[in-house]
C-alpha cells in the first residue's frame, strides 16, 4: 500500500454572516440596508432618514432632536407612568372629596357636607378671617362674637362653592388622564407596528405588500400593514405623524398639569 497517496482538507470558511443586532456606522440600526444620516440624540444608535424624521419629540431635553424608535418608545412610557400615578394621586383626592362631604353632611346636613368636603381649606381660611376680624374689631367680646359668625357663615358659603369646584376638577382631571394614557398607550402600540412594517419591507425589496401579507402572519395582524392596504402608504404614514404630534401634545400637557 502506498503512503505517499496525497489527502485533501478542505479550507476552513471565511464567509460570517451579517450579524443582525444593528448596522454599523453607516448604516441604519434598524433598517440595515439604509445609509445612516444622523445619529440618536440620546442613546447614539445611527438613523436613517425615516427614523429620524419619524421618531421626535417637541419639548423636554431632547425637543427637535433626532430619536431612535427604542429612545423615543421610553421616552412615551414614561409619559403613560406619569399619567397612571397622576390618576392614581387625583383618584385619592376625589375620594377624600367625597368622604368628607358624607360625613359633613351626617353632622351637619348640606352646609356640613359643603364644609367636609373642603375641610382643611375651610378650617385655614375661617381662622385667618376670624383673627382679621377681631383685630379689626378690637379684643372684646363682641368683636369676638360677631367675627366668629360672620367668618363661618361667609366660609360656609365659600365651601359650597370649593367643594363643588374641587369636585368638577376631579372628575374633569380624571376623564383627561385616562384619555391621555389611552391615546399615548395607543401611539405607542402605533409606532411599534410601524417600525415592525418598515423592518420586514426594507428585508423584503420588491415584493408587494399584498404579497407579503398573505405570506408573512406578522404583517397580517400589523394595524400600519392593514392601513396601507386601505388607505395608501401616504396617507398611513401620515397617521404615524399625528401619533407623534398627539405624543408631543399629551406630554406638554403632563408637565403643567397639577394633580
Amino acid at each position: 500500500m502506498d503512503n505517499n497517496i496525497p489527502t485533501f482538507t478542505p479550507p476552513v470558511p471565511t464567509f460570517t454572516p451579517p450579524s443582525n443586532s444593528g448596522g454599523n456606522g453607516n448604516s441604519c440600526h434598524f433598517h440595515h440596508n439604509e445609509r445612516a444620516v444622523t445619529v440618536c440624540a440620546k442613546c447614539g444608535k445611527p438613523l436613517c432618514q425615516d427614523c429620524a424624521e419619524t421618531y421626535q419629540v417637541a419639548i423636554g431635553e431632547y425637543a427637535g432632536a433626532a430619536l431612535c424608535y427604542d429612545c423615543c418608545q421610553e421616552l412615551v412610557a414614561e409619559n403613560v407612568q406619569t399619567l397612571k400615578k397622576q390618576r392614581y394621586s387625583i383618584t385619592i383626592n376625589f375620594i377624600a372629596t367625597i368622604i368628607g362631604v358624607i360625613i359633613g353632611f351626617v353632622i351637619g346636613g348640606p352646609i356640613g357636607g359643603a364644609i367636609g368636603g373642603c375641610f382643611w381649606t375651610f378650617i385655614k381660611c375661617f381662622f385667618a378671617r376670624f383673627f382679621a376680624g377681631i383685630k379689626g374689631g378690637g379684643f372684646n367680646l363682641i368683636s369676638i362674637i360677631v367675627s366668629f359668625f360672620v367668618s363661618f357663615i361667609i366660609e360656609a358659603v365659600c365651601s359650597i362653592v370649593r367643594t363643588i369646584k374641587k369636585i368638577a376638577s376631579s372628575i374633569k382631571h380624571l376623564i383627561q388622564t385616562s384619555g391621555f394614557i389611552k391615546s399615548d398607550t395607543e401611539a405607542l402600540q402605533n409606532m411599534k407596528d410601524y417600525m415592525e412594517y418598515t423592518l420586514i419591507r426594507s428585508q423584503n425589496v420588491g415584493v408587494d405588500l399584498a404579497t407579503l401579507m398573505n405570506e408573512d402572519s406578522t404583517l397580517q395582524n400589523n394595524a400600519f400593514a392593514q392601513n396601507v392596504l386601505r388607505n395608501g402608504e401616504e396617507q398611513a404614514e401620515a397617521s404615524i405623524r399625528n401619533c407623534v404630534t398627539s405624543i408631543n401634545e399629551n406630554g406638554e400637557i403632563i408637565r403643567n398639569f397639577a394633580a
